[in-house]
């Protein structure tokens, strides 16, 4: 699990180099078109999957060839219909507006979606077969053809297509390597809809649920943002979105494959998983505090020397972001698997439900009257509803604490945060100068790590005994 979590890491951090290399490349307003090309593509994706495959690798009994030459079959039905469905879209938008680039860029996109399906189908053998290393060989091989094909068309002025063709090109690499690993061959068959099928769109479907209804959520961009504000402002609130919580998703990739088999195992004695919960939070609160420092101190620089002029300003909102997820990053990265390890998936879809209610809600005055600005804040507000959660998780198991377990790392950031920003202005150099930046971050890490351990060290020994006595057993 740790090999497989490391291999996870490294598929994040390629994922984030090349999104940081198309945003050096590309205008904010081609990334406002990027944005509701991946919203449309994402949504298409779960439709087209229909939980299918949730369903076969949960389900007890031995899962044949048949069943997924079945599953496969109405996937690819699914997958096929919306694809025809954009391109009847783009040509209708065409005719009544004339040549619409967006609408053609989605049609061509969801070409991916065939190809998918077969990936989708390849891994889930793998999967349920716990040979969850080889997926992520698929991942490192589609992320990188996806970075390479995005970089080199971005570079040649493609614009959002570079994007849209390096998404045709991952399909199609996926795909292939997907099924030579997992050792899948496509068969189509005649389908039956039975009552196996209707069970496992059911459960599929009730699964992905959150996934949809958070989906919903962030269609704010193309639905509000862009039509309201433009391409250029919906560009800059998508990346910073992605960019203020890089440092959170790759906590949350391995604690989602990590943690959930392991709460999962240990669901019968909650004294024990209280106390995991707590040092969960714990780590998740000093390893995310650790990562957001240097993005914090230096929001600004790094605008300037990686991105350009032109993303500047992104930076109010680019802090309102970072703050929520600094103090509350730490409780959604642990109670998410922990709802799932005892079987109350439903508490994160209600969340997700809500928070998208209230999302809307919120998003819509706050952007109309502070401009892009209001997304920030609404959402910094929006996290208080993670109490709501957890609210109900400890209904289930009992107390576990919070506040008390986070208190230490963000007085370590905070204290860190003003020695080094007491540092800068007495350091030489130019401002925006690789070099000087590289030193800052480094200062930044050792006064984090000093300041920790000099308040905390009892209760980080103690956690590293205890993860320590976790593996050998």
């Amino acid at each position: 699990m740790i090999s497989y979590g490391v291999r996870q890491i490294f598929v994040i951090l390629l994922t984030f180099g090349y999104n940081i290399i198309l945003t050096r490349f590309l205008l904010p307003a081609e990334f406002g078109k990027v944005a509701v090309i991946m919203i449309v593509v994402n949504v298409a994706v779960l439709l087209a999957d229909g939980g299918f495959g949730v369903y076969l690798i949960q389900r007890r009994a031995e899962v044949n060839d048949n069943d997924l030459a079945r599953v496969a079959t109405v996937q690819l039905y699914f997958s096929c219909l919306l694809t025809s469905f954009c391109f009847m879209i783009a040509v209708t938008v065409s005719a009544l507006y004339g040549s619409v680039q967006l609408a053609w860029m989605v049609a061509v996109a969801s070409v991916s979606l065939p190809f998918l399906v077969i990936r989708g189908m390849s891994l889930l053998l793998l999967e349920r077969s716990v040979q969850i290393n080889k997926t992520v060989r698929v991942e490192l091989l589609e992320e990188g053809t996806f970075a390479v094909a995005a970089i080199f068309f971005a570079n040649y002025g493609a614009g959002a297509w570079s994007v849209v063709i390096a998404m045709i090109f991952k399909a199609l690499v996926g795909s292939a390597a997907a099924s030579l690993l997992g050792r899948f061959r496509l068969r189509i068959v005649p389908v039956l809809w039975d009552q196996e099928l209707r069970d496992g769109f059911r459960f599929g479907m009730h699964y992905q649920a959150a996934q949809l209804i958070n989906m919903a959520r962030v269609s704010i961009i193309p639905l509000f943002i862009i039509p309201v504000f433009g391409f250029h402002a919906g560009g800059l609130v998508e990346r910073s979105l992605y960019f203020a919580s890089a440092p959170l998703s790759i906590i949350l990739a391995v604690q989602k494959k990590t943690m959930f088999p392991f709460i999962a195992r240990i669901q019968q004695s909650r004294e024990n998983l209280r106390v995991f919960l707590g040092n969960s939070i714990y780590a998740s609160s000093i390893l995310d505090k650790f990562m957001f420092l240097p993005l914090a101190l230096f929001a600004r620089e790094i605008v300037m020397l990686v991105f350009g002029e032109q993303w500047l300003p992104m930076l109010p909102l680019l802090y309102w972001l970072i703050a929520g997820n600094v103090i509350f990053g730490a409780l959604a990265g642990t109670l998410y698997p922990a709802a799932n390890g005892i079987g109350r998936s439903d508490l994160i879809s209600k969340f997700n439900l809500i928070a998208f209610i209230i999302s809307w809600l919120l998003m819509v005055p706050f952007t109309l009257f502070w401009g892009i600005q209001g997304v920030g804040i609404a959402a910094l507000v929006m996290w208080g509803g993670i109490h709501w959660l957890r609210t109900r998780i400890k209904a289930e198991i009992g107390m576990f604490p919070y506040y008390v377990k986070i208190i230490k790392p963000v007085l370590a950031f905070l204290v860190s945060f003003a020695m080094v920003k007491v540092l800068s202005l007495y350091t030489t150099g130019e401002t925006y100068s690789i070099g000087r930046l590289a030193f800052l971050t480094l200062a930044s890490y050792v006064a984090y790590v000093v300041v920790l351990l000099a308040i905390d060290f009892r209760r980080i020994f103690n956690l590293i005994q205890k993860m320590r006595f976790s593996h050998q057993q």
